[in-house]
């Protein structure tokens, strides 16, 4: 664009994109000191029905019982993440020493609901179900923190910076 009137490059020039994509494996669910007395995979999971409920059953409260059932089950892995973030930004010059720079920043910008591991509490009335919005971070292989309801969806910032 450097034979373009300078209105034009004033508005339409010396933008910058930026963005960011990360692709993460589901991990393995971990559960708890159940009864694990079936096998608990399914062959194709729904949010619903992650994983087999029946096959888990409470230890007993007040007795000792040696843990038998593994941690993870290799046959069981949680959602896979997929994440694009983004950033628009430009620098004005206002002056020839004040300068200005407006930023846009999407995080989620493809707004897409990225489960986080199922529920492994087997008191919960969510035990087995991949409902919410979950995070990338945690430790590696890890999905993190999973956000109830209403938590999900892209976030948006706006910034304007100043230097002079």
């Amino acid at each position: 664009m450097n034979n373009v009137p300078k209105g034009i490059d004033y508005v339409l020039g010396g933008w910058k994109l930026t963005g960011v994509m990360s692709l993460t494996s589901g991990d393995f669910p971990r559960f708890g000191n159940l009864t694990v007395t079936g096998n608990p995979c399914v062959d194709s999971p729904t949010p619903q029905h992650w994983f087999n409920n029946s096959a888990f059953a409470p230890t007993p409260e007040n007795t000792y019982v040696l843990r038998t059932n593994p941690l993870q089950f290799s046959c069981l892995k949680g959602p896979r993440f997929f994440n694009v973030d983004g950033t628009l930004s430009k620098a004005f010059n206002i002056t020839e020493k004040v300068k200005t720079e407006f930023k846009m920043a999407a995080y989620n910008a493809t707004n897409r609901l990225n489960r986080g591991d199922p529920d492994t509490n087997i008191y919960s009335s969510t035990f087995g179900q991949a409902l919410f919005q979950g995070s990338p971070g945690g430790t590696f292989g890890q999905q993190g923190a999973t956000y109830g309801p209403g938590n999900s969806g892209r976030q948006m910032e706006l910034g304007l910076k100043i230097i002079f």
